[in-house]
This record gives structure tokens, C-alpha cells and sequence, in this order.
């Protein structure tokens, strides 16, 4: 949100009254340079003001650490992780199974799930060579993929599955019912080389899907103990990852689901996140009115 933040910079010191002013970051920044040139430059731009707001708000541990790295104003920093609405029924086998049929799984499939854009960030290239791999061992291994340009068309992802297993690869695109579909999958993969803070995990978690992921940003703290973290940019470390999760016995699967679930609940929550920034604006007006700049104190 690098360009909002230099938006509302100018807004506050044309508004009358100067208003307090809270960036929002929701960016990983692992390297620099491999931004958009344009992105570069309102990155060193923010770097230059961040002193100004009154509060720096970022969405994962890993993003404020990086972020300051690089010369981002620490004094003003604060995390506020993301929130994350529970579906209102559990999960259950009746609709796992209806789920699939609806995209061709067979019902006793084995489901390893992707949801991501089509991006070099996400690295759907090392994903796929690990799916494929794990396919090529066991015949009940069935593999979904969502999300933007994530399609049969893609020759760049395509290419990747061999002729012999391409009837249990579904490259499905972008979905309006992503979060639907994840109730089809037995495990979810990140792949990516960098995050800040991967909503996808906490979707698949408040749906009972435990999680295989790169430690990046802040996903080793949202998974905990229900699912699995692995180095980024090593398929061999991916592949033992999902080969350890995918041997697992149906019921310790859906016993670890259940943790996430719970997990997701009781840590990440909706209300907690929405109490978070509550409590932050009401610092802010109360610093107003104080006279004082920056809100002191924990949240």
C-alpha cells in the first residue's frame, strides 16, 4: 500500500486541522529490488516520510522487521495481524465429498490444493515439479490449482505435467468460490518465495485444512503446530514436507484441521483483528486531544 500511504500523507497536510495520520503495510520487503521500478521509487519515498505518521501498521513480524531493515521508521511501528471469519459449520466428510464432484475428484482422492495467482513470487513452477513428483509415487494423489491466469491454457504451467498424469491436475483459474472449493482438499500448499502475512493459510485453516508452507512472512506463526513449514525456493524440502503430511492416516488429518481451526479461533479471529484497530484509533484521537503526536503504550 506504499502508494496510498504517500496519498494520504499528502491528504493529511492538505486537510485542515492536520489530522493524525496511520500507514498501513501489507507488504513483504525480502528484495527490493526486485520491485517495479515505479514501486522502487514510492518504496524510497515512504522510507524518506515514515517518520510522519503517527503510527506504522504492519500485517506480519516479518514485514516490520524488513521494512525497518530497510530504514523505515521503528519507533512507530506496530503489528496488527489479519482477522479471519470462521464458517459458520465445521467441516464434514458429506460436504467434502459433494465438493469434489463438483470439479471431478474422486471421493477417496487424496487433495493437494494451491490457491494462488499465476506470479513468479508464488512459485507455481516449484510447486508443480513437487506435486508432480509426489504423483508419480502414489496413484491416489489428486492436485487442484487456483487462482488467476492458473489456467489449462498456461503452457508455462502445463508444461510441467507429464502426459500420464495430467488427468489428476486441475488447473481451475480464478474462482469466485475459492474458499468453497478448499473444503474439497485434504492438505493446501504455499509455495511462495515471499509474503507478508498469507491469508490463504488462514482461509484453508478456519476450513479445517491443515497446511504445508514456505517460512515466509509471518506463516510459520499462523500455522503453529498444525501443519508443516518448510524452507522456501527448496523443492526437496517441499516435497518431504507434503509426503510427511500426505502419509498421515485420514483421522490425524482431519484431527490436525480441526487444531487449525481452532487455532484460527482463538488467535487470529475477526474480532481480534477489528479490536486491534479499535484500540489504535482511539489512541490516536485520544493523542489529539492531548496535544501529543504518537500514541503510547501497548494495544
Amino acid at each position: 500500500m506504499y502508494h496510498g500511504n504517500l496519498a494520504a500523507w499528502l491528504a493529511r497536510n492538505l486537510a485542515p486541522g492536520r489530522p493524525a495520520l496511520a500507514w498501513n503495510i501489507r507488504h513483504s520487503l525480502s528484495d527490493p529490488s526486485a520491485e517495479k521500478p515505479l514501486t522502487r521509487q514510492v518504496l524510497r519515498w515512504n522510507r524518506r516520510l515514515s517518520g510522519a505518521p503517527e503510527a506504522l501498521i504492519y500485517n506480519s513480524h516479518r514485514a516490520r522487521e524488513q521494512h525497518e531493515t530497510f530504514g523505515f521508521c521503528s519507533g512507530k511501528g506496530r503489528v496488527i495481524p489479519n482477522g479471519f471469519d470462521l464458517p459458520a459449520s465445521p467441516p464434514d466428510l458429506g460436504t467434502m465429498a459433494e465438493v469434489r464432484a463438483s470439479v471431478d475428484l474422486p471421493k477417496d482422492a487424496l487433495v493437494v490444493g494451491h490457491v494462488a495467482r499465476f506470479h513468479p513470487m508464488k512459485d507455481h513452477a516449484g510447486f508443480l515439479r513437487t506435486a508432480v513428483r509426489i504423483a508419480q509415487t502414489r496413484d491416489d494423489v489428486y492436485v487442484v490449482l487456483i487462482g488467476q491466469g492458473v489456467t489449462p491454457d498456461n503452457a508455462e504451467l502445463t508444461a510441467l505435467i507429464p502426459k500420464t498424469l495430467e488427468s489428476r491436475f486441475r488447473f481451475l483459474g480464478a474462482r469466485t468460490d475459492a474458499q468453497d472449493l478448499m473444503r474439497a482438499m485434504d492438505v493446501l500448499c504455499l509455495s511462495s518465495r515471499g509474503e507478508a502475512f498469507p491469508n490463504v493459510l488462514g482461509e484453508a485453516m478456519a476450513r479445517g485444512v491443515p497446511c504445508v508452507a514456505t517460512d515466509v512472512g509471518d506463516s510459520a506463526a499462523l500455522i503453529g503446530e498444525t501443519g508443516c513449514v518448510v524452507a522456501p525456493r527448496d523443492d526437496a524440502a517441499l516435497f518431504r514436507g507434503l509426503t510427511s503430511m500426505l502419509e498421515r492416516t485420514p483421522d490425524e488429518l482431519r484431527a490436525l484441521g480441526v487444531a487449525a481451526r481452532e487455532r484460527v479461533e482463538a488467535c487470529f479471529g475477526m474480532n481480534m483483528m477489528i479490536h486491534q484497530y479499535d484500540a489504535l484509533e482511539r489512541q490516536l484521537l485520544r493523542a489529539r486531544f492531548e496535544g501529543t503526536r504518537t500514541p503510547r503504550g501497548p494495544l
